[in-house]
Order: C-alpha cells, then structure tokens, then sequence
C-alpha cells in the first residue's frame, strides 16, 4: 500500500531502456509456445451461450486476480453477484462510465470498500472493450492511462489518491521508493514515447510490449493508490487490442496473483540486480502467460467436451447403437452427475436412476443395456464408479 510517510528504501527511476535479450535461452520459444496457444484458443468453435458462460467466469477471476493481489478478501462467488449487477446496471445506464450510481444503489444501501473495488475493476474491463472498438490502433495516450486509472479508483476514498490525477507526494510502494513525484510527468511522457514507438511495438511484439508497459507503468507509479491495478489494465488493454484475450481478460492478473512474492523478487532483481535489464523479467511474465493461456484452453475443452458428448450420444440414438433407457443414462451421467455412480448401486437398482427406469423390467435388461453402453464405450467403470466417457473426444 502506497503511504506519505517514506523510509529509506532503494530508489530506481526508469531509463525506458529493456534490453530484452531476444537470444535468451527458451524466450523465443516461450513467444512461439504464446501465439501458438492464441491461435488454437481462438480457432476452437464456442456456442453463443458457452461463450457468455466462459466469458462470465473468466471476468470474474480476472477481477480476482488483480483486486486480490493488493489484499481484497472478497470470494468469487460474490465477485459473481458484483458482475452481475454491474451488467445490469450498465444495461440501464448506457456503459461502463455511466453505471457507478445505479451500481451502488443496486448493490446495498453503504457499498463497502471491497465491493467498490470490485465493481471498478469490472467497469474497467467493459471499458476496455468499448476502447478497442472504438480505436483498435492500440495507440497509449496518457489520457487513456488517466482513465483506467479513474474507473479503478474512482469511489474508493484512498488516501492521497485523486482518481485520474498524477500523485503529488512520494510515496513507497513495497520494497521499492518510486521516482520523486516532480519527476512523473516528463516520465509519464517518456513512457508513452516508449509504448508506442515503432522500435516497441514491432521490435518486441505485442505480447512483450504489453509486459514491458506492465513494468515501466508500475516502476513510475504515477498515481497515489492503484497503480498495480491500473498496469494490469493498460496490459490487459494492449493484449485485447491485438486479439490476445478475447476469449476472456486473461492477463497476468492470475498468474501473479498466485506467485505474487516471486513477482515482487522479479520487479525488484529487474530494478536493482539486472540494472534495468528487463530480460529476465519478461521471461518470467512469458511463462506466466503461457501457462494462462494454456489454461484458458484447458477450461475451453472441459467447458465444449459435455457439449460435445451430447451430440455423440444423439448420434448413438439415432444410429441404433442405445435405445431411449441407455440414452437417458448417458444424459444423466453427463450433466447431472460427473463424478458417475456406484456401479453396483444402479445394478441392483437401489439408485433412483436405476429404480425409475427399469421398473417392471428384469435384471437382463438392465444388464444388457449397460453391456451396449460399455461395448460403445460411451460409458466407463472408474473407481467402482459408471462414469461418462467423455476421453472419447481426446
């Protein structure tokens, strides 16, 4: 937490100089292995109704994630509600910039810090994706800084922090002193000659760029309260731009969030071991984004494969491979109960499953369709357990 009262501590002001090694052992590779998994997220088919769902989800951890690492307690499931009412309020405002006072009304009477917090970071994610439509040339401007700033703090009553405003007073920030606050400006200005300049931008890619934003953005803290937030957002801003995360904000938000004190070793080895030699920095942010990505894709596939599973029984119906009794099993097994059934439970028809379905039918014929099931192998014993074979998609 950012605070007036400075000890001594280091001191590093930016020299917007990386000097990314782009020979660094596995950087070319983790780059690779990144727009690798970019393209096979963005080419895996999602039903309008999944994409909502996985959107939601992905929002929500986000927002997790970059509240939670500067302390915010809140669980997602009341995240969930937040996001929610936001959608709702934004439905009847007209936009993430017009919804803060039907939010807070809607949310309770007294809207708590942590609530607050919440609410603008997902109006910060809205506000991001009206950006980009607006503008997709990925272009910074200090203004657009100034703004995610605004909508992240706006509301939150920090101490010394004006909502949108450069700081002016020191301030520490960890285990690090940030430059004097006289020196912000001319380093805001730099910073924005830096994020868009040609060498940035198609020298280092877009993936890197947005790291390297992420760091000197935080380095500078230009702001009271909210910084960290605020270069998650101008990072996150710059990956949807280029069709990095639109299948959800999934910027290192998460990551850092549960290697928090390796990232922290990381900002401060950067400053003061590499002498500003961001190398070592992006390769860590590299694997950490790789490793989100590929979870992105995971979760896409755990989402599709009930979905997919669905389709391949219809086809086993129709085809004549189950009759209706096998296909009503398979359907619970799919979306009512995943972790199976006691196998020996549904034989004796002690599962209510079991006793609905086979009542006046024998044993044979329970034990028969089973039999089918297992012969396709669109069912599975796991454990003692009959499971959906959902391994049959890959």
């Amino acid at each position: 937490m950012d605070t007036g009262d400075v000890k001594a501590m280091p001191t590093w002001s930016p020299d917007f100089d990386p000097r990314v090694n782009t020979n660094h052992p596995g950087l070319v590779r983790l780059i690779v292995e990144v727009e690798a998994l970019r393209r096979s997220v963005l080419k895996i088919p999602i039903p309008p109704s999944l994409r909502k769902k996985f959107d939601r989800v992905n929002i929500i951890r986000q927002i997790k994630g970059t509240t939670g690492i500067e302390g915010n307690t809140l669980a997602e499931d009341r995240i969930g509600r937040l996001v929610d009412l936001s959608a709702s309020a934004r439905t009847q405002s007209g936009g993430p910039e017009a919804e803060t006072s039907s939010t807070t009304a809607g949310a309770s009477s007294e809207v708590g810090l942590e609530e607050r917090e919440v609410l603008n970071a997902d109006r910060v994610l809205h506000f991001i994706r009206e950006e980009v439509a607006r503008d997709s040339s990925g272009r910074v401007t200090e203004g657009l800084v100034r703004t995610l700033h605004r909508l992240t703090t706006e509301g939150c009553g920090y101490r010394d922090n004006i909502p949108g405003q450069y700081r002016n007073h020191e301030v520490e920030a960890g285990e690090y002193r940030p430059p004097e606050h006289e020196a912000v400006p001319g380093l805001m200005a730099r910073f924005i000659s830096f994020v868009n300049a040609r060498e940035t931008v198609e020298g280092y890619g877009p993936v890197v760029r947005a790291i390297l934003a992420h760091f000197y953005l935080l380095s500078v803290h230009p702001f009271g309260d909210g910084n960290g937030r605020t270069a998650r957002a101008l990072e996150a801003y710059l990956l949807y731009g280029e069709g990095y995360n639109v299948r959800g904000f999934y910027s290192l938000a998460n990551f850092i969030y549960r290697n928090r004190a390796a990232y922290v070793e990381e900002l401060q080895a950067a400053r003061f071991r590499h002498g500003g030699n961001l190398t070592e920095f992006v390769f860590f942010a590299l694997r950490g984004f790789a490793s989100e990505l590929q979870g992105i894709q995971d979760e896409i596939l755990a989402f599709l494969r009930p979905v997919l599973f669905r389709d391949l029984c219809r086809q086993a119906l129709r085809d004549g491979a189950v009759n209706v009794r096998a296909w009503t099993i398979l359907e619970y097994l799919n979306s009512d109960a995943p972790a199976g059934i006691p196998e020996e439970q549904f034989r004796s028809r002690q599962h209510h499953l079991a006793e609905g379905l086979y009542a006046g039918k024998t044993a044979k014929t329970l034990a028969r369709d089973l039999k089918a099931l297992l012969q396709t192998g669109l069912i599975a014993v796991r454990d003692g357990n009959l499971v959906a074979n959902l391994d049959l998609l890959g």
